[in-house]
């Protein structure tokens, strides 16, 4: 059973985990610049030390695991539920940005190769 040496002197509803999670990522956002370019350098980083290349969205999805990780400990912290909805939300904007690029990709590949055909058969 979870411990909880962090005390609630009053309720609190999801929504308002969900705009302290908005807060704190627009400041974070802020002060680290922008989340892809972020999760890409700790893909770079996590890749170096796993020894196999990870994208940006396994780097966040491991930082999820970092903050539950806490919680599996029973070392409940309010900040660290935050940092999780935050990183969830960066999981599945990283995510979304990669299959996004990589369509593009596949079909600037696919245009190309297309367009290579028809004027190498003129």
């Amino acid at each position: 059973m979870t411990k909880y040496p962090f005390k609630y002197t009053e309720k609190k509803s999801p929504q308002e985990f969900g705009l302290q999670a908005d807060v704190l990522l627009e400041q974070r956002g802020k002060s680290y610049g922008n989340y892809i370019e972020l999760h890409e350098r700790i893909a770079q980083r996590f890749s170096f030390v796993l020894g196999e290349k990870i994208k940006a969205s396994t780097a966040a999805r491991l930082m999820i695991e970092l903050k539950l990780a806490r919680d599996d400990l029973n070392l409940y912290q309010e900040d660290t539920v935050v940092d999780a909805i935050n990183y969830l939300k960066l999981y599945g904007a990283c995510v979304s940005n990669e299959q996004v690029e990589q369509d593009r990709k596949e079909k600037s590949r696919n245009d190309g190769i297309d367009l290579s055909k028809i004027l190498d058969s003129k």
